[in-house]
């Protein structure tokens, strides 16, 4: 299943868009030229890497103004998808604030947010995002900026996600030109090491998922001695709220180095077009505000402890943002399964789940988006909360499941199925005691074989309506006294012997199954005098998607 970054795990949901607002989007890509004339830096946040068919999700809540803004500017934000690979249809939607766009097939996307006031010409910012339909690169995070003191263990939070939800391994080490220390691991998640001297730490995080490394993610460590710390604002996760109802900010968590009180200072920097909420005290640690449209609100706090102010930084630590999304309804949570790994022809089962937060009853929508070149494979149901599929090539099958809460559709949840051939021959373990022949009233036996990939094969009579997990292969009728006839059922017989078979002989089949695997039986059986065909013996193989690799 597609795993979302962390920065995306505390989601904020609006349903009226259709939209998923990600929290904490931090540095700048690329920016466009910036003059005197400019009243803000537009800022798009970090490239990503996704898959393919999921949602790539924009924030541009890290724009900032510049010095000439004034204290009424309100940010305006214009979005373009200035290039998308050659066959996307992809388009941008969502809020002006808040942007997201379907990555609809493999490749790169190239979006650019231009940032201004009013009608000053504003900076632009470009961010890159990359959908794979196979591997993706993992993404490191080496966590936040810190303060300490000579003496302090440091304690360091690394964090790594991958789009195709694979296990990750972790490598830290000390920047060059940076002070250095005695890590406690240099292969764990977290790590610790001593502050022994007064000076600036920097360490890199890389992450790798088995098969290729996250880009270098780096983490600051300053020395409090040899730096003047500024106060940090704190204003609190982002909030989903009713349209209409009252907002409350808390700051308290705000602090200083130095233990200092704090002064506050909030701002409404976007707010929904139409929309005319205001702060009921701009200085108070607690503050409120109606969100009276629906939409996306951008609250700004600063701090001050008695010295300096909290002021913006490369590392979004000094001030704090929040977005606040008014709705009517929260969107529900698709889980397609995880991603799986099996051999072509194999029936694969697809057990979707979903959440929703008002505890609506949600339905259920897959589609396979992808499939290799030349598949004709299906689903089995496409809107039940399970699934199956059979690969008929090899390659990556992308299914796609949306649930809905009878108000709006979730994000889609992606999950990828990768196949290869079967090499080699497998013996079949035979279910059914031997020697076996119908009952007295019946004319035929059933060879069966399993189709839930346990390599096992039974023998059935021709009353036996039991078949379960198993798939009919051959049926053995009477033919003459001595002779009997084997047919293929459902499969095709690509090597066997010309119908009738005496009972002195050992027949030998190779039969392909709809799905083109190969299995090989050899038999011996007895015609009985009540016109029925007895099994004596019967050993079966699967022999893969080449008939030649059977014994």
């Amino acid at each position: 299943m597609t795993k979302l970054p962390r920065i995306y795990k505390r989601l904020i949901q609006f349903t009226a868009l259709g939209f998923i607002v990600a929290a904490g989007l931090l540095s700048i890509i690329g920016t466009g030229s910036n003059t005197s004339l400019d009243t803000t830096t537009a800022c798009i946040g970090k490239s990503q890497h996704i898959r393919t068919g999921s949602w790539a999700m924009l924030d541009g809540r890290c724009s900032d103004f510049t010095n000439l803004a004034t204290d009424s500017d309100y940010i305006d934000y214009y979005w373009r998808l200035s290039s998308k690979p050659a066959s996307s249809t992809a388009i941008l939607s969502g809020f002006t604030l808040l942007k997201h766009f379907v990555a609809d097939v493999d490749g790169e996307y190239v979006v650019e947010l231009t940032a201004s006031t009013g009608n000053n010409r504003g900076s632009k910012a470009t961010t890159r995002i990359t959908a794979y339909t196979g591997n993706a690169q993992p993404v490191a995070e080496a966590g936040a900026y810190q303060e300490v003191a000579i003496g302090d263990t440091v304690q360091l939070n690394g964090t790594a996600t991958d789009a195709d939800d694979n296990s990750l391994n972790y490598s830290w080490s000390f920047q060059s030109g940076s002070a250095t220390s005695t890590l406690s691991s240099t292969t764990s998640a977290s790590t610790t090491f001593i502050a022994n001297s007064d000076t600036d730490y920097t360490l890199d995080l890389i992450a790798n998922d088995g098969a290729v490394d996250s880009q270098i993610n780096s983490v600051l460590i300053r020395s409090k001695t040899s730096n003047f710390s500024l106060p940090v604002a704190v204003a609190g996760a982002d909030q989903y709220v009713t349209t209409g109802s009252q907002v409350m900010l808390n700051g308290l968590n705000s602090y200083s180095a130095y233990n200092r009180p704090l002064s506050y200072s909030w701002r409404i920097l976007y707010r929904p077009t139409y929309s005319n909420a205001s702060l009921s005290d701009t200085t108070a640690a607690q503050p409120s505000f109606i969100a009276d449209q629906p939409g996306a609100y951008l609250i700004r706090l600063r701090v001050n402890d008695g010295f300096r102010d909290s002021s913006r930084s490369l590392d979004d630590v000094y001030e704090d943002r929040l977005v606040v999304i008014a709705g009517s309804n929260q969107l529900p949570i698709a889980n397609g399964g995880v991603d799986q790994n099996v051999n072509t022809g194999t029936t694969v089962t697809l057990n979707g789940s979903g959440t929703d937060p008002e505890m609506a009853t949600l339905t259920y929508t897959w589609t396979l988006i992808k499939q290799p070149e030349g598949s004709v494979a299906s689903l089995s149901s496409l809107d039940t909360q399970s699934t199956q599929l059979i690969p008929d090539r090899d390659g990556n099958y992308l299914v796609r499941l949306v649930v809905n809460d009878g108000t709006d559709d979730s994000a889609p949840d992606i999950v990828r199925i990768s196949t290869s051939s079967l090499s080699g021959s497998t013996p079949l373990t035979l279910l059914t005691g031997l020697p076996y022949a119908p009952a007295s009233t019946e004319n035929a036996t059933w060879i069966q074989v399993d189709t839930d990939d346990s390599n096992q094969v039974r023998l059935i009579s021709s009353g036996d309506t039991s078949t379960g997990n198993f798939e009919t292969a051959l049926q053995a009728e009477y033919n003459d006294a001595t002779t009997a006839n084997f047919t293929s059922y459902t499969w095709s017989i690509e090597i066997g012997p010309i119908n009738p078979v005496n009972d002195s002989s050992s027949p030998i089949f190779v039969l392909k199954n709809s799905n083109n695997i190969y299995y090989k039986f050899m038999l011996d059986f007895t015609v009985l005098g009540n016109m029925t065909v007895q099994i004596d013996s019967l050993q079966a193989w699967r022999c893969g998607t080449n008939p030649a690799d059977c014994p």
